[in-house]
Parts: C-alpha cells; sequence; structure tokens
C-alpha cells in the first residue's frame, strides 16, 4: 500500500472462460467486502465498464455525484478513483483502480 501510495487498491482480471472479470487481488477494504466483489459482470461498476469500453474512468467526488457506474464503489467508502484499460498486456487482461488517499480528489 505504501508503494502504491492509496487507501485501496483492486485489480481484476479477465476470465475469458467465465466471461466476467475475477478480482485478482485488493488491499484496503474488509475481506467481507471483497468476497462480495470477487466477480463483476462486463458493464457492471467502474472495473467492468472499462473492460467492456476499454476506455479510462477517473471519477472525484464520487459521493456528490451521481453516476451508475460508481454506485458498487461508493458502498466500499472509495472518493475518488482512476482506472485505466491495460491494453496489449495480453490474456489475462488486468484492470485496476485505486482508491487515493485524499479523499476529494484523485490525480492521475
Amino acid at each position: 500500500m505504501t508503494y502504491l501510495d492509496c487507501q485501496a487498491f483492486f485489480n481484476f482480471l479477465v476470465d475469458e472462460d467465465a466471461g466476467r472479470l475475477h478480482l485478482n487481488a485488493c488491499a484496503g477494504i474488509p475481506e467481507k467486502e471483497a468476497r462480495k466483489i470477487e466477480w463483476l459482470d462486463y458493464g457492471v461498476a467502474v472495473c467492468g465498464c472499462v473492460a467492456r469500453e476499454g476506455a479510462s474512468i477517473s471519477a472525484e467526488n464520487i459521493f456528490e455525484v451521481p453516476d451508475p457506474r460508481t454506485e458498487l464503489v461508493k458502498i466500499l467508502w472509495v472518493p475518488s478513483l482512476c482506472l485505466p484499460p491495460f491494453e496489449g498486456w495480453g490474456p489475462p487482461y488486468r484492470y485496476s483502480f485505486l482508491r487515493d488517499k485524499d479523499p476529494d480528489e484523485f490525480l492521475a
């Protein structure tokens, strides 16, 4: 966590057989909450949208700005995030997002 300089991170891998994203690693949230997001469909939440669209998403002030893509991260107390697609790495494709230390903004 010190190396990433953030409060939480989530790393999802594409499971091509399941046709879904699988939580590969995370830190900064309780294990019970991590189990709730172990599998994500394409288009669900921020990671699923980035996987489906192949475009980065950065969001600030998540608690004040309504966006259906950020509803899941609100319950994880993620106030801001940045999630780029990692193209060109080949399978397994990876999608990660970080919870910033500053609750008001994320500087990508």
